[in-house]
């Protein structure tokens, strides 16, 4: 049994681990607010984000990254997060980013 000091210490070592190993991309729109305030999110909380904003692309790059933003869901909206190699968000859900990002 561990005890509180230690409960938190190990609190802290997961939240590093998960911020500077678990790589977050996001799919979002420009125009999104769901996908702003998921960007206002990861900013607030230091933790560093690849996304693309499809509506700004064009021809078949835009084809393309939508193609790739579809494959991790079916009919969802936007911002699709994908975080590491296999947890995939969709929409701005701050709860579950919290449990997953150890926030």
């Amino acid at each position: 049994m561990i005890g509180y000091a230690q409960s938190v210490a190990l609190q802290r070592i997961n939240l590093k681990h998960t911020r500077n190993n678990m790589k977050v991309k996001a799919y979002t729109l420009s125009t999104c607010p769901y996908c702003k305030a998921f960007k206002r999110f990861m900013k607030e909380h230091n933790i560093p984000l690849e996304f693309t904003d499809v509506d700004l692309l064009e021809g078949e790059e835009r084809t393309k990254v939508i193609k790739e933003a579809y494959s991790y869901c079916s009919g969802c909206g936007f911002p699709i997060i994908v975080i590491g190699e296999d947890i995939v968000i969709e929409g701005f859900n701050e709860p579950k980013l919290r449990e997953v990002l150890h926030l």
